[in-house]
C-alpha cells in the first residue's frame, strides 16, 4: 500500500509511527528543514483532561503505543486572575519540550521512525492523491480543509511568546487569566522558561498592546532571549475524509480549544488516520471519541469566553475550595464531560457564598 503523509508534526509523525506498526512505510513530506515548531517552548499534558485515565505518559503508551519521555513531572499549578491567586498541588501531569531540539516530542517521534522524511518539500495533496492509495494531511493548518469546503471557523486567537531568563520552580505551571485571554509560564529549568500570551478576537496589530500591558501589570524582571508570534485558528471539520484524502491534527480541526496545547488530540487523530487506512476502517467512526472530547472542550472554552473577570474569579475560587479541589484534581471525574455544567454550578455557588459574607 502506497501512502503519503503531508506534515512531520505531531499528528504526521504519530500517523507514520502507527503505519509502521502495520508494516507500512509511508512517504513523509515536510516543508520545513526539520520536524517541529520553529520556536522552542515547554508544553504541558495535564491528567485533568484525559479522565478517567490518570497518567498522560501511560495513557499514550497503553492506548496508542507511543512512549514519550517528559521533561519532568508537573506538581504545581498557580492560577492568577484579577485580584485572586490560587494554587493546586499533586501529580498533575507532565512538562514536555517542544520544537526542533534534542529531546523534544517531535525529536523523540522522529527517532522512532524507519520511514524517510522528505524535508524542504511543499507537497500538494491534489497531485499526490493521484499517485498514492491514500494521502493523510497533517499540515497543522486549515488550508486543505478550506479548499475542500470542509472547514467552519470556531475561534481565532493570536499568540505572542518568549523564552525568558529568571528564577522559576521547574515543576510549576503559572497561568494568568482574564476576560480577554490568558498567559501561561512553563519552565525549561530553574533559570529559563517559556512565557506565552494568547488573546482572542483581536486584530493582529493589537497583539503588541496586550503583550506590553501584561508586562506592565506583572512588573516582571525576566530577560527575553527569544520571542515569536503565531496565529491560532480553531475550527470544525466534516467530513474528515474525502475519497482517499484524510485530515488529521490541526488540519482536521483537532486544535484543543480550551487551553490550546492540543498534543494528545494531534497524536490521537494521527493514529486513528493510520488505523483507518491500514485496517480499512471507518475513519469517522474511529474519530467519534475524539470528536466528543473536542466538543466538550469547546463548551468549556465558550463558557470562559462569555464570562467576565468577576465570574472567572468566582469560579477559580470555587474550584480550589477544599473538597471541591480534591474532587476535581485528585479523582477520576471526567472534567471534559462534566466541566461546563460544573463551572456554571460553581459560578452560582461561589456567587451565593460571597454574597452572604
Amino acid at each position: 500500500m502506497k501512502i503519503a503523509v503531508i506534515g512531520a508534526g505531531l499528528s504526521g509523525l504519530s500517523c507514520a509511527h502507527e503505519l509502521e506498526r502495520f508494516g507500512i512505510r509511508p512517504d513523509i513530506f515536510e516543508e520545513r528543514g526539520r520536524s517541529g515548531e520553529l520556536f522552542p517552548h515547554v508544553s504541558s499534558m495535564m491528567e485533568l483532561f484525559i479522565r478517567p485515565n490518570r497518567d498522560p505518559v501511560e495513557y499514550l503508551k497503553s492506548e496508542f503505543n507511543i512512549q514519550l519521555k517528559p521533561l519532568r513531572k508537573m506538581r504545581k499549578v498557580e492560577m492568577r486572575m484579577p485580584g485572586i491567586r490560587r494554587d493546586v498541588t499533586g501529580n498533575l501531569g507532565y512538562f514536555f519540550l517542544r520544537g526542533q531540539y534534542e529531546g523534544s516530542i517531535e525529536d523523540q517521534l522522529c527517532k522512532k521512525l524507519r520511514s524517510k522524511i522528505n524535508y524542504n518539500v511543499h507537497a500538494d495533496y491534489e497531485k499526490l492523491f493521484k499517485e498514492y492509495d491514500y494521502v493523510i494531511v497533517c499540515t497543522g493548518n486549515s488550508h486543505v480543509a478550506k479548499t475542500l469546503g470542509l472547514w467552519d471557523n470556531l475561534f481565532q486567537s493570536y499568540l505572542r511568546g518568549a523564552v525568558v531568563l529568571g528564577k522559576f520552580e521547574p515543576d510549576k505551571l503559572i497561568m494568568w487569566y482574564n476576560d480577554t485571554g490568558y498567559v501561561y509560564l512553563t519552565p525549561f529549568s530553574e533559570d529559563m522558561a517559556s512565557l506565552v500570551l494568547i488573546v482572542r478576537n483581536i486584530a493582529p496589530e493589537e497583539l503588541d498592546d496586550y503583550w506590553h500591558l501584561f508586562w506592565e501589570n506583572g512588573n516582571f524582571d525576566y530577560k527575553i532571549i527569544e520571542s515569536f508570534t503565531l496565529e491560532h485558528i480553531s475550527g470544525l471539520v466534516y467530513p474528515h475524509q474525502v475519497g482517499n484524502v484524510l485530515l488529521a491534527g490541526n488540519a482536521g480541526g483537532f486544535l484543543e480549544p480550551f487551553l490550546g496545547f492540543g498534543q494528545i488530540n494531534a497524536i490521537r487523530s494521527g493514529v486513528y488516520a493510520a488505523q483507518a487506512v491500514a485496517q480499512k476502517k471507518d475513519y469517522e467512526k474511529l474519530l467519534e471519541p475524539l470528536n466528543t472530547d473536542v466538543s466538550r472542550s469547546t463548551l468549556l472554552r465558550e463558557y470562559l469566553n462569555i464570562s467576565g473577570n468577576r465570574s472567572i474569579n468566582l469560579v477559580t475560587w470555587g474550584v480550589t475550595l477544599p473538597g471541591i479541589k480534591q474532587l476535581i484534581y485528585n479523582s477520576r471525574i471526567d472534567v471534559l464531560k462534566y466541566g461546563a455544567g460544573l463551572l456554571k454550578f460553581l459560578d452560582k455557588l461561589t456567587g451565593e457564598r460571597i454574597s452572604r459574607q
